[in-house]
């Protein structure tokens, strides 16, 4: 094992780059998450606002409608 021609030691160096690698990439896909968190949620707000906005044209549209009829 010792004289292996510094395989064990370019496997150990690649292994800890790619552990190293994942980290990242997990902490990207964390932030990616969090991020569609807060996204979702302001679509909601968004979606809620939109709903409102509509029931109060369709009550006014229907008091028009009383007015002219």
């Amino acid at each position: 094992p010792l004289f292996l021609g510094g395989a064990r030691w370019a496997n150990y160096s690649m292994q800890k780059y790619g552990k190293k690698s994942l980290k990242e990439l997990l902490a990207g896909k964390e932030e990616e998450v969090a991020l569609k968190a807060i996204q979702a949620y302001f679509q909601i707000i968004l979606s809620n606002d939109l709903v409102r906005v509509n029931q109060n044209a369709l009550r006014a549209a229907q008091a028009n409608y009383r007015q002219v009829k």
